[in-house]
């Protein structure tokens, strides 16, 4: 990232999925000023690629490519601005930065698919459904954390949780239901639902249409998550914490994209 910045790279394209695109965004957070970093073009090559999708990379990578080249060479290409999670780690002082932060069950759903190594579309529907088997062995039983968002309790003591940018945080996961999105708040949600009342509810958990008092969406400013939880993910990557969870998340700045499709 030094050797580009040197070099006054203004586009970048990253191939990769949503961990790769993860580590570019807090990368080129690092190395540049908030306000002068290149345009980033992402091209979904990865095993999810849902943070393309959401940025408006839709697509095999080539011709995505091939369509942001002829965008810039007839100046209409299509910027999307989109500011970043800012999450800061008091356990080992750092922050990074990326679209989504989730614990929990949602946790444990990407280790399943890592660890899974059979066809991706049949790893990530079991991962899906990792709520079922948790329904039957107290999976989240233990693993509690205390939420506070703008200054005042959001839920008490839950055992999942997803904070995001973007409203699809994760392969068809779309717990926020339809949010407005602004530069200033994320998505925040989270559940102390027993697992057997989140299968009973889970597609409509998964498309954010589900009412119930155990579980609480909405926006917030900031956020702080402590607590027992077994790691945390951002975007694609995991994060294990064998001391529990201490985090901080606020809205980081807003970075430039290059779509390929409105």
């Amino acid at each position: 990232m030094a050797a580009l910045r040197a070099r006054n790279v203004d586009v970048l394209a990253v191939l990769g999925g949503d961990g790769t695109l993860h580590h570019v965004v807090d990368t080129l957070l690092r190395h540049y000023p908030a306000s002068s970093t290149p345009i980033v073009l992402a091209l979904g090559g990865g095993t999810m690629n849902g943070v393309a999708r959401a940025l408006g990379s839709r697509g095999r990578p080539a011709d995505m490519l091939r369509q942001a080249l002829a965008g810039l060479a007839t100046g209409k290409s299509l910027l999307h601005v989109q500011p970043v999670l800012r999450i800061s780690d008091t356990r080992d002082g750092h922050t990074r930065h990326g679209f989504s932060f989730a614990t929990g069950l949602v946790y444990r759903a990407l280790e399943h698919y890592y660890r899974s190594h059979g066809p991706r579309l049949a790893a990530a529907v079991s991962a899906s459904l990792l709520p079922l088997k948790a329904a039957t062995r107290g999976a989240s039983d233990g693993e509690r954390v205390d939420v506070r968002a703008d200054g005042g309790d959001w839920l008490a003591q839950p055992h999942t949780l997803v904070a995001s940018v973007l409203e699809k945080p994760l392969l068809w996961f779309r717990p926020f239901g339809a949010t407005v999105a602004d530069h200033e708040t994320f998505n925040l949600g989270a559940t102390s639902m027993r697992p057997v009342a989140i299968a009973a509810r889970l597609w409509s958990i998964f498309r954010g249409r589900c009412q119930h008092p155990q579980l609480r969406v909405g926006r917030a400013r900031d956020a702080s998550i402590e607590g027992a939880g077994i790691g945390y993910l951002i975007d694609g990557d995991l994060y294990p914490c064998d001391a529990g969870i201490h985090v901080q998340i606020t809205v980081g700045p807003p970075l430039q994209f290059l779509a390929t499709s409105a």
